[in-house]
């Protein structure tokens, strides 16, 4: 009996030791996400406001979303003024002008947030010959040349050897290049026209800014996620980037005869999309439309098309696997906006879309803006989005938790359920069901976690939550 006794304890004392274990356990190792939001003057204005209360107040806000990078609108027709400048390729060039960057910039490392600047807009004595007098300014075929000046000059002063301006790292040539409203002609009848536009653009670019700063790095693409058919006025994205890769149309992805050779291959760091839903009240994993539109849901597509390219070597330099950015991503919610999604859902959108764009190896992701525009239904669409986690009255939404700390389930058989999620901060993370704990995990700050916990089958509407000390995730309703 005595033996038996001391068997009993000695099991029982195992068994809270590995019980210890479990809970003490720290979340499976995990590729990490950075996300952050898109800045633009002429929409939200934030950290670019002249105002210094302003801006002040909203670096500060841009730091308690957890984010980690700002995209920042840098028109080149704004800096560069209305003629030519003497010295092109040098910032301090007095006909430059570099108040409204610098501002944003400052603004941002006052809080620890990295900028990447995408820069757009030709200045009219940039833009190619025979003009069609319906493109829109500072679209109709930028020369490659002059941009390739410019990015010097861009790259030089965010160097981090300009005066006291701090280093930037990532730059971006160019946005959604597959639209009219950004770069024109897109066709010439059912000929593409664009692709090739934007590739000497984008190349120009690229040598502009390695020769300001060999280190940083280039952006392409940021293509808009729907086009149309030949002919259309728009260019849909992957069949875009396919052109501008010099690869057939095909699944087998071959290379185009006839196409750039040499130097003249597209040169670039980093590959760009847009991946935002059409569609309002869909989720980022609602399918594409058309197989060369690009949603969230479809991202890992054109990761294909960009490593066809890789393997076929119709792309400089030569390395292989180039990451992939989403550079915008949004969903408007309602109020203000009728047609749109409700507060909650947004969240739960704003969140799994991080997620899904993760699963497809995007290594950083924006969302459109951090405040709501003041709501005017009168207003053309890019200046009246409902996209913010911030309302036009500065109160927050539920998707400012969202983005502080993002938590998604993924059900992965009847019982299993993948979580994942990003830590706003360290320490022991515990994920319950209502108000059953399921499983304790330690987690790094802002870094993504990923494990998996057991479902009871007696319950039909799970309702799991993550909790690091007095911080909350929203609920995530697991079907």
């Amino acid at each position: 009996m005595r033996n038996s006794r001391l068997l009993a304890i000695l099991l029982g004392l195992c068994a809270t030791i590995v019980a210890g274990l479990t809970t003490s356990a720290t979340a499976g190792a995990a590729r990490n996400l950075d996300y952050g939001f898109v800045e633009d003057q002429f929409t939200d204005s934030l950290l670019t406001n002249p105002n210094s209360a302003i801006s002040n107040r909203w670096s500060n806000r841009y730091k308690k979303t957890n984010s980690d990078v700002v995209r920042v609108n840098l028109y080149w027709s704004q800096v560069a003024g209305t003629s030519p400048p003497t010295n092109p390729t040098n910032p301090a060039d007095p006909s430059y002008d570099w108040t409204t960057p610098d501002a944003a910039l400052l603004n941002a490392k006052k809080q620890g947030i990295d900028v990447v600047y995408t820069v757009i807009a030709a200045p009219r004595w940039a833009e190619g010959p025979n003009r069609d007098p319906e493109a829109r300014i500072g679209t109709w075929r930028p020369d490659p040349d002059r941009f390739r000046d410019f990015a010097e000059a861009v790259a030089t002063r965010y160097s981090g050897r300009f005066g006291s301006l701090p280093q930037v790292k990532y730059f971006e040539g160019w946005n959604e290049p597959n639209l009219p409203r950004y770069l024109s002609p897109q066709w010439d009848g059912k000929k593409p026209k664009s692709p090739a536009i934007y590739r000497d653009l984008v190349n120009g670019f690229y040598e502009g800014i390695k020769a300001g700063n060999k280190k940083a790095k280039v952006i392409a693409g940021g293509t808009s996620p729907f086009g149309d058919d030949r002919g259309g006025k728009r260019m849909r994205p992957y069949y875009f980037w396919r052109k501008v890769l010099c690869l057939k149309d095909s699944k087998k992805l071959k290379k185009e005869k006839n196409c750039a050779k040499g130097e003249d291959r597209a040169h670039f760091d980093i590959y760009a999309h847009n991946p935002i839903n059409g569609v309002k009240g869909e989720g980022p994993t609602t399918k594409s439309p058309n197989p060369d539109d690009g949603v969230p849901s479809n991202f890992k597509d054109l990761t294909k098309i960009v490593k066809a390219a890789e393997k076929r070597k119709t792309v400089l330099p030569k390395k292989k696997g180039r990451p992939g950015w989403g550079t915008e991503t949004w969903y408007e919610s309602k109020p203000p906006e009728k047609k749109a999604v409700s507060l909650k859902k947004q969240a739960e959108f704003m969140q799994q879309a991080l997620y899904v764009l993760w699963k497809q190896k995007v290594e950083t992701v924006f969302f459109l803006q951090l405040r709501d525009s003041p709501y005017d239904p009168s207003l053309p669409g890019l200046n009246d989005f409902q996209t913010g986690v911030y309302r036009a009255n500065d109160k927050p939404k539920p998707s400012l938790k969202a983005v502080q700390f993002p938590f998604v389930g993924d059900r992965k058989s009847k019982k299993k359920v993948l979580i994942w999620g990003i830590a706003p901060k360290g320490g022991k993370l515990t994920i319950k069901d209502k108000k059953e704990k399921l499983k304790k995990v330690r987690v790094k700050k802002s870094k993504v976690f990923t494990t998996t916990v057991k479902l009871k089958k007696s319950k039909k509407k799970h309702k799991l939550q993550g909790q690091i000390g007095k911080d909350k995730s929203l609920v995530w309703k697991q079907k």
